[in-house]
Parts: structure tokens; C-alpha cells; sequence
């Protein structure tokens, strides 16, 4: 294992404690864990039945928006190159290690830990973590094979696309995608400063891939967009499910009734 993942797996056992620590007390009562085996379809599902006209409209236009951007792609990539220098050259390094084939197994290892604990709201924080991971790089590698875009580094230009091409798979960012999917979550259910200072990790990723010349800025746009949405969506749509109140009849000496119980 490189040292640039080592850094983040202790970066990643920080947060575990921090959260721990944040979460001490609450949700203490952990429901069963089978819900997570829900979710994993449920979620599908819910995010199929509710893609409506007013998502679409808003991709189109966030598609939109970069068209234009894409005149800064090969501008950008050119002084990308030179970014790779000192402290900030390492941390790119770093950062970019968040959003490798490796970097799940981060989210993994601390979904499991998390299961040992009692604790509900940091187990779907991992869950979540994790799940946002499969389903951003379920859609990211679709559209990688629809659009076949060329990579900076295969000298074709900004604008050269080979849908359905084996090589071609630049856009949008794949790495960029699963940082910010990793992350979020953190930010959503625990917001604190460390948990959005989190957030520079994954713009550190999507840096590191202009620098690398393995994307254009308009892919690590794209890349970043689709993390940050599809984690978000899935925490809160975990965070309403979560948030749910049941009524039960009570029956005792002398007494008949209900006991209503809210959980958050």
C-alpha cells in the first residue's frame, strides 16, 4: 500500500473517531440493520420514480452550461501541468487518492466498524458513504461509455469524442465523483468545520486529475456535480426515513392507551 493511501486511511480513522465522538449519546438505540438491505433497492427505485421532468430540465441545463465552459478546457489543461510543485504538489497526491479503485475500501472499513457500534446515526452515515459510491460510479461509467470522450493526455483535443470507445472514457470524472461521494455524507450528517473541510479533498481530487492530464475542467465539473447530488439525495432521503413516528396500542392494569414514539 503507497504512503499517498496510508495518509488517508489515518485521515479516514480521524473522521471515524470524530463522528463517534460527535455522536455519543444519540441513536443509541439502533434499529435493525436489515434496513440497509432495503435501501440498496429502495433507493433504485425512488431515484427512477422521481426523476421527473424538472430533474431532466436541470441536467439539461447544467449540460448546457458547459458547452461554453468547454472553450477553457485546453487553457486550463496546459497551466494544469505546472501545478505539481511543493506542499500543494503532495496534497494533490493525496487527494487524489480519495477517488482511486482503492478508495472504497475506506467507506467499507468503516461501514463494517460501524456495525459493531450501537450507534444508527453513524452506521447510515457509513451506509450512506458507501452507497453514494456504487450508485455515482454505476451512472459515471455509463455516461463514460455513451460520450467517449478523449483524455487530455491522448493529444486529440478537447473535443474529440468516440461514443461507445473503450479508450475514450473521459467524461466525466470518475475519480472526482467518488470523492465527493465519500465525503458528503459526513458533511450532512454531521455538520461541523472538519466535516466540510473535508469538501477540499475532493476538490483536491478533481485538481489532481487536471494536473495529471487524465480529464478537462469541464469533466471534473461534471465529476464533482454528480457526487455532491447523488450523495446528498441519498442522505436525506436516509435522514427522512429515519425521521418516522409509530403508534402502538398499550394495554396494562387498568388502563388501555397508545404509545407514540418519534425517531430522528
Amino acid at each position: 500500500m503507497n504512503r499517498p493511501l496510508l495518509l488517508c486511511l489515518s485521515l479516514f480513522l480521524c473522521l471515524t473517531i470524530f463522528t463517534v465522538e460527535a455522536g455519543y449519546g444519540q441513536d443509541r438505540e439502533s434499529p435493525s440493520k436489515s434496513r440497509f438491505l432495503r435501501w440498496s433497492y429502495l433507493d433504485a427505485a425512488d431515484w427512477v420514480e422521481t426523476t421527473n421532468r424538472k430533474r431532466l430540465l436541470r441536467t439539461a441545463g447544467f449540460v448546457a452550461a458547459l458547452v461554453p465552459l468547454s472553450l477553457l478546457d485546453e487553457e486550463v489543461s496546459e497551466a494544469a501541468m505546472d501545478w505539481n510543485r511543493g506542499l500543494f504538489g503532495d496534497f494533490l497526491h493525496i487527494a487524489n487518492e480519495t477517488g482511486s479503485l482503492t478508495a472504497p475500501l475506506i467507506p467499507t472499513g468503516i461501514f463494517l466498524v460501524s456495525l459493531t457500534t450501537d450507534d444508527a446515526k453513524f452506521q447510515d452515515a457509513a451506509f450512506t458513504s458507501l452507497q453514494a459510491i456504487i450508485y455515482t460510479n454505476v451512472i459515471s461509467f455509463t455516461v463514460k461509455s455513451f460520450i467517449g470522450r478523449a483524455r487530455p493526455e491522448d493529444g486529440k483535443g478537447a473535443h474529440h469524442f468516440a461514443p461507445f470507445s473503450e479508450l475514450d472514457a473521459s467524461f466525466p470524472s470518475g475519480h472526482t465523483a467518488t470523492a465527493f461521494a465519500i465525503l458528503l455524507p459526513w458533511a450532512v450528517y454531521y455538520p461541523h468545520m472538519v466535516t466540510y473541510g473535508l469538501l477540499v479533498i475532493g476538490g483536491g481530487a478533481a485538481v489532481a486529475r487536471l494536473q495529471r492530464q487524465k480529464h478537462w475542467l469541464t469533466d471534473v465539473l461534471a465529476g464533482g456535480t454528480l457526487g455532491v447530488s447523488m450523495a446528498y439525495w441519498l442522505s436525506r432521503k436516509h435522514q427522512e426515513r429515519r425521521s418516522n413516528m409509530s403508534v402502538a396500542p398499550t394495554v396494562g392494569p387498568g388502563s388501555v392507551g397508545l404509545t407514540m414514539q418519534v425517531t430522528f
